[in-house]
């Protein structure tokens, strides 16, 4: 068999399109999706996008020339498809094959970091965490949805460990394979169904599966040491011991003769310098060891511990074993020494708080706020550290020449220590890297990049031409004119381009803002509870101006150009589809010119649905790389967050949303794997869809709200409480408060905000607030080249997602593991199962999908017939009825019984998608065909869903490499 060993094959070929170490974010709702590629909105949606639709075309058509200029559009000569498949997994061992392939490689996150890895990035100054496999948590809702994160946390494989018939979450403890590879072993939580134990490899392909004879009654409760311990979890029985081949060992009299309800606990604890197991009675808080000779005998009295605690191991030698429990709110981690000492950690409390900045100057308005002092729960932060574009820091940009400028020289002469590379004003207001080892200062870290550039900083740079004579960096509006905007009636910025055809732009967005978290990551380690998260985008969107939807900077044109060739395959194919003429001489997008229906600023041209759709995925792109950045230095996905706006407008009296059609969107960001965060003005609270409702339902519960602020008059004072109430009731953990001009615009707004404030202080300041927290589902000790730490996972009721945080030996937050494996509840439908097919050089045509939107992944499973063998074996995706050349996968010289698992992740809206399998020699008989989809049930404002459904029942884990 030819399959390559390991991770990175086949990755996003166009590296030429250099992807520098950063980008950011911002939402809004834009135009809504229909057609062949994407889900029918609501009646309501189109009507009012129809409308808005209609008055803009209106709009600009008033202003449109009569003849169209003949210097629109570009020359698509020799322009190839963008390489946006990603193959990210391709792994075997003697029994399994595992290839996991992202549609849409530049939204996957796995898929970036691996790139980043394969093209000599610039390595983090800390070291990285373990690789985990992740399970849905213990509720009847969830299935056994397991997800393998790697070193820097981003999901890496996904997969079903039982069918989906198998409901109420799955267990998974970690077993050392063939040539010691890693592995872990899955049983199902609650089912009373399943009488087995499947062990999978470091990829999530099926190695085999162990029977449990009758005797031992599912549910199960597992552990492994040197081999696999399983026992009945609420029935009396034998412990039956298994080789990691399945082999029966031993089968061990239990200590006890019934169990109560609280059911029993099997832990394998090191002592005396060796592994052993530990059976626990729960409810009668009695544990038993195992000894060879003497079988079970009385352990450790563990009477101090608090009903319902179960034991987990300890990374350090200070603690015999941890406990932990499920708690309603908070989330305790007992220690216990050898001496039986139980020491109470609270390791939820940063979970459990709410956190706010006053922010002292909008525009070149200032506003001095009198000090809160801080309640237990409710705190402010000391500092944002050095506030906006880290892209104006590079000396390059005051010279305007940014092609082809090495890592060193878009980062000559700075000083990390002093940043003396900053305006004396900013520098003064900024804190050094040297405050984190100097008390706690709880930070919120914003350096971040943005389409607004600073008209002097960039002056150089917007007096770039292209070789149309065009702008070469600047967005531009649909007469190719750039656009400006500002606060409070004064202009203080143009808007730069998001293309990804420049790679100075890439360098221009990230290199300092990457370098900013790489030398931030070293001192965040050092002190890892002062940091709260990390932003590095700010209200990223595309906004040309009045009338004009998307950037048409000629570069952004020719990446629409290759998107479209990779989504519909040919120049031929895009004519056909969207009823174009395009010729290798001139291609361009809608203008809303009436240069043919194609051309309309309409929801009913579908050719105008895909441009906005790829400039909402361009700030995707952008907002993307900078959290990867982030992640890659060494802080972990759940402390970072986006600064971005989910509504159509911000709010007319600032002046920016004026009269402007913005696209600025959410929806992949609550499915990527990281932290949420947005900005929004207003009262918004009343209102059934709102951005804080949308993203708590999709499973978020420490969203930061860039910059807050309920614009409240006076006389609305409590509606200014009732919206900070509800915000803090539905998973807003932070905000930075807006000041307001005075001078006649406000009327109360900073005196009604600052009202709100207080009485949260007075009503929830000595209450722990709900969240992320709420008991401990298990601890796991870590020992290896990142350190020495407990991993606890936090949250573990029935409302909570779950949350793996890495603890200090006191509790405090170690700062190398902090993620949600799982946000939004896993939705699992069957798109085909069959007990055998034959494959032949025709496609074998396996499901169809008309609905894709992100968080989709498709899973696809079969078993070469045994005695078979094959030369080649290919998956093919069709788009529209054309099959993508690009998506093709390729098994060849496969073996007889291999089980195979091909995963195509979908982090893009597509719509009329199929896969089917192909045998190139001839006629192929597979086995055990099953195709399932898994569908993230998050909020999806673009195809007008505004509320989605929460993971609950937390997390269950283990440790890799």
């Amino acid at each position: 068999m030819t399959v390559q060993k390991s991770g990175v094959s086949n990755l996003m070929h166009d590296v030429s399109l250099k992807m520098a170490d950063w980008f950011s974010i911002s939402p809004r709702q834009g135009l809504q999706r229909n057609g062949s590629r994407g889900r029918s909105p609501s009646i309501l949606h189109l009507i009012v996008l129809g409308v808005a639709c209609h008055l803009l075309a209106g709009a600009v058509s008033a202003q449109s020339p009569a003849t169209v200029p003949v210097d629109y559009g570009i020359s698509i000569q020799g322009i190839a498809a963008d390489s946006c498949d990603a193959e990210t997994v391709r792994y075997l061992d003697k029994s399994t094959v595992s290839i996991v392939k992202s549609v849409y490689g530049h939204l996957d996150f796995d898929a970036l970091s691996k790139l980043r890895e394969a093209t000599g990035y610039v390595k983090a100054l800390v070291p990285m965490g373990p690789v985990i496999a992740a399970g849905e948590g213990e509720h009847p809702d969830n299935h056994t949805v397991v997800r393998i994160l790697n070193k820097y946390q981003l999901r890496e494989a996904q997969f079903l460990a039982y069918p989906p018939k198998v409901r109420g979450g799955v267990g998974i403890e970690t077993v050392t394979l063939d040539s010691r590879s890693p592995g872990f072993v899955c049983y199902p939580l609650v089912d009373k169904e399943t009488n087995s134990l499947r062990v999978f490899n470091r990829y999530g392909g099926l190695v085999r599966e162990i029977r449990i004879p009758d005797e031992i009654t599912p549910p199960f409760v597992v552990a492994v040491g040197s081999a696999i311990a399983v026992a009945s979890r609420f029935q009396p029985g034998p412990v039956q011991i298994y080789s990691v081949t399945g082999t029966t060992l031993k089968t061990i009299a239990a200590p006890i003769n019934d169990v109560g309800t609280a059911g029993i606990h099997l832990v394998a604890l090191k002592t005396n310098g060796s592994v052993a197991l530990v059976y626990q009675d729960i409810q009668r808080k009695v544990a038993y060891m195992w000894q060879a000779a003497d079988g079970f005998t009385r352990w450790h009295d563990v009477s101090a511990l608090p009903d319902g605690a179960r034991l987990f191991a300890s990374a350090f030698p200070s603690a015999a074993y941890n406990a932990g429990l499920k708690q309603d709110l908070v989330s305790t981690l007992y220690s216990v020494n050898g001496r039986g000492q139980v020491q109470p950690y609270d390791v939820g409390l940063r979970e459990n708080s709410f956190y706010y900045y006053l922010a002292r100057q909008h525009g070149k308005w200032r506003s001095e706020w009198p000090r809160i002092t801080d309640s237990k729960y409710v705190r402010e932060i000391g500092s944002l550290g050095p506030f906006f574009q880290a892209q104006d820091w590079s000396p390059l940009v005051k010279t305007g020449d940014i092609k082809n400028r090495s890592r060193t020289e878009w980062l000559k002469g700075m000083d990390w220590g002093a940043f003396d590379f900053l305006q004396p004003h900013l520098r003064q207001a900024s804190v050094p890297f040297s405050a984190y080892t100097n008390g706690p200062m709880r930070a919120a870290t914003s350096p971040n990049f943005s389409h607004r550039w600073g008209i002097k900083k960039i002056k150089a740079l917007a007096e770039q031409k292209g070789a149309d004579g065009l702008p070469e960096y600047l967005a531009l509006d649909r007469n190719n004119k750039p656009n400006e905007g500002g606060y409070f009636g004064e202009i203080m910025f143009t808007y730069g381009s998001y293309n990804f055809e420049q790679p100075e732009l890439s360098d221009f967005y990230g290199v300092a803002l990457g370098e900013y978290y790489r030398q931030l990551a070293k001192v965040y380690r050092t002190k890892a509870d002062n940091l709260l998260l990390a932003k590095p985008s700010h209200e990223n969107e595309v906004m040309t101006g009045k009338g004009s939807l998307g950037d048409y900077n000629s570069n952004n044109i020719r990446g629409f150009y290759r998107y479209l060739l990779a989504m519909y395959g040919s120049r031929e194919t895009i004519n056909q589809h969207f009823g174009t003429d395009f010729t290798e001489n001139r291609f361009d997008p809608p203008r809303n010119l009436k240069r043919g229906t194609w051309d309309g600023y309409s929801i009913k041209n579908p050719l105008f649905q895909e441009w906005i759709e790829y400039n909402r995925i361009n700030v995707y792109r952008r907002v993307g790389e900078a959290l990867l950045g982030v992640v890659m230095a060494g802080i972990p996905p759940q402390l970072t967050r986006t600064h971005q706006i989910p509504d159509y407008a911000v709010g007319g009296t600032i002046g920016i949303g004026d009269n402007a059609a913005r696209i600025t969107p959410v929806d992949w960001l609550l499915t990527a794997g990281t932290g949420f965060g947005y900005t929004q003005y207003g009262l918004w609270y009343q209102s059934k869809a709102n951005m804080a409702q949308g993203a708590w339902s999709s499973g978020f519960d420490d969203v930061f709200i860039g910059e807050y602020a309920s614009k409240a008059k006076t006389a609305q004072g409590q509606q200014a409480w009732e919206q900070l109430k509800y915000a803090v009731e539905h998973g807003i953990k932070g905000v930075q408060v807006m000041s307001w001009p005075d001078e006649g615009l406000t009327n109360g707004f900073n005196e009604t905000q600052y009202a709100a404030l207080q009485r949260l202080h007075q009503e929830y300041g000595n209450t722990p607030l709900p969240g992320m927290a709420g008991g401990i589902s298990q601890v796991r000790a870590y020992t290896g080249k990142s350190g020495t730490y407990n991993i606890a996972a936090l949250g573990c009721t029935d409302r909570n997602t779950g949350l793996l945080k890495s603890l200090n030996a006191d509790g405090s937050f170690e700062g190398t593991v902090y993620v949600a494996p799982f946000h939004a509840h896993v939705d699992v439908s069957v798109l085909a199962e069959q007990a055998s097919l034959v494959l032949s050089p025709e496609p074998s045509k396996l499901c169809a999908l008309k609905d894709i939107r992100q968080g989709c992944l498709v899973e696809i499973n079969f078993t070469l017939s045994r005695g078979q063998g094959s030369e080649s074996i290919e998956t093919r995706l069709y788009h529209a009825e054309v099959e993508l050349p690009g998506q093709r996968t390729v098994l060849k010289k496969i073996d007889g019984g291999m089980r195979i698992r091909i995963v195509y992740k979908f982090p893009i809206i597509m719509g009329n998608v199929s896969i089917a399998l192909v045998s190139p020699s001839g006629s192929l008989p597979i086995d055990g065909v099953q195709v399932y989809r898994h569908q993230d049930q998050s909020a999806n404002l673009t195809l007008a869903m505004p509320s989605g459904q929460r993971h609950q029942g937390g997390v269950q884990y283990s440790l890799l490499l």
